[in-house]
């Protein structure tokens, strides 16, 4: 998941808080995912269609307990490391909010299914996630690359990965 690991350095970036009433990784998640999340009141996150989701169960976890059972702001609550040498357990953007994920993307693997769309990556035909414009994303990505001959070798090696 690209986008969590893009939305952890933005919550770091972001330090502590945006402004007093909205949490750095709160303001992450509106950017980040303005097809679904419009609103942050109350410490929940508010949904499109009106529902909404805790932000902060004010929980003390341990490290595991946060990757069992991670609300939205435990995603954000180990900054990034830019130097690439996290310390041990302190390996931002492992906890994952299932439950947020699930909203988006789907709560069944049929569900998750019908918000896939095709993307032509290099001749392929790839299936890819619709859900807030990433496929769209994904192919202005092919497009870029398609414009470096020199990467040409680096698209056949992708799909052996």
């Amino acid at each position: 998941m690209i986008s969590l690991n893009v939305l952890a350095i933005a919550a770091s970036l972001l330090c502590c808080q945006q402004n007093d009433t909205i949490p750095a990784g709160a303001t992450a998640i509106l950017k980040s995912y303005p097809d679904f999340c419009v609103e942050y009141k109350d410490n929940k996150i508010i949904f499109k269609d009106g529902t909404s989701m805790v932000y902060d169960d004010n929980r003390e976890k341990s490290f595991d307990e946060k990757l069992d059972d991670s609300d939205i702001e435990e995603m954000f609550s180990i900054p990034y490391d830019m130097d690439g040498n996290p310390e041990y357990l302190a390996d931002a953007g492992r906890s994952r909010c299932e439950a947020l994920f699930k909203k988006m993307y789907g709560s069944s693997q049929a569900e998750a299914q019908r918000k896939l769309g095709k993307v032509n990556w290099f001749g392929q035909s790839l299936l890819f996630t619709t859900v807030n414009g990433a496929d769209k994303q994904l192919k202005k990505v092919a497009d870029e690359l398609a414009k470096h001959p020199e990467y040409s070798q680096i698209h056949e090696e992708c799909w052996y990965l």
